[in-house]
């Protein structure tokens, strides 16, 4: 009798593990051949996993400079920085990727592959609630429920002459952008529809752009990119009218890229938008 009710707690207390600090959208990036990226939409029940051939090159975050995506690993451990590829991933699909899996002989998200968790022998900075997250998730996972975007040069990649007049495979954004169209958005957010602003308070005149493509991507609606002499200490800052503060888009937006939440701005907000996202000096640092 003691031990099922043991047993029984334990199961209830699982339950409760994975309920908290439940993630709209969960997006990995697994080093290997290919490197493939590994999202899932918690709303609506849908993933998406990207291959990305292991020889396309793209320039790595933080000034690195560019390298085939099979060496961001390597090169993120010689120097100490582990979310080099997720990062270097992230900026190149105009995504946000939090979570990484090193190199491993073990399935992922499966039952020898959380072994492997718990003991840290799989290099990864996944919490391991949200791991069992994952392992659920995998294996309810069906064609119908997953799209599956493989990366070549007729979807997302283009062919380069280097100097020397060898070839290199580098991703295309226009055709990338094409390819993976809503598959990252959030509906609800979609759904608002929320007229947002984003303005770039740094002296790096692309970042504000760079912003709004990922905006775009998770289902924001985009319609002023500009620049602001707002002073923002943070990654990104965001703010908006009254009756958009308590919108799913803030909520989710601060939640995906780590932007805080202002709700009493004692600037001027553009009549033409409700939301306004100020992109920061810190995020600076993220960026080639």
């Amino acid at each position: 009798m003691g031990r099922l009710f043991l047993i029984v707690a334990a199961l209830i207390l699982l339950f409760f593990f994975l309920r908290s600090g439940k993630f709209d959208r969960i997006t990995v990036v697994l080093s290997g051949d290919p490197v493939v990226v590994w999202s899932w939409d918690t709303i609506k029940n849908r993933g998406v996993i990207v291959r990305i051939p292991k020889d396309t090159r793209i320039e790595a975050v933080r000034g690195y400079g560019i390298y085939p995506v099979s060496s961001l690993w390597e090169l993120g451990k010689l120097n100490n920085d582990s979310t080099l590829l997720a990062d270097s991933i992230g900026v190149a699909l105009g995504i946000p990727v939090s979570w990484y899996v090193g190199p491993t002989s073990l399935p992922p998200f499966s039952s020898r592959g959380t072994i492997g968790r718990i003991t840290t022998s799989i290099p990864t900075n996944i919490p391991l609630r949200i791991w069992l997250q994952l392992v659920r998730i995998q294996s309810n996972m069906t064609p119908i429920n997953t799209v599956s975007l493989d990366l070549s040069e007729s979807s997302g990649l283009k062919k380069m002459t280097l100097p020397d007049g060898s070839e290199s495979i580098e991703i295309d954004t226009v055709k990338l952008d094409t390819l993976i169209g809503n598959e990252f958005e959030d509906i609800r957010v979609r759904q608002e529809a929320i007229p947002l602003g984003v303005y770039n308070t740094t002296t790096m005149p692309t970042l504000g752009g760079r912003m709004a493509r990922v905006v775009s991507h998770l289902g924001g609606n985009v319609v002023i990119v500009g620049n602001s002499t707002h002073e923002v200490s943070q990654t990104c800052q965001l703010t908006g009218k009254s009756n958009a503060l308590s919108s799913v888009t803030i909520t989710f937006l601060a939640r995906q890229l780590g932007c805080s939440v202002v709700s009493n701005f004692e600037g001027n907000l553009d009549e033409q938008v409700d939301i306004i996202l100020f992109v920061g000096r810190p995020l600076l640092h993220q960026l080639p």
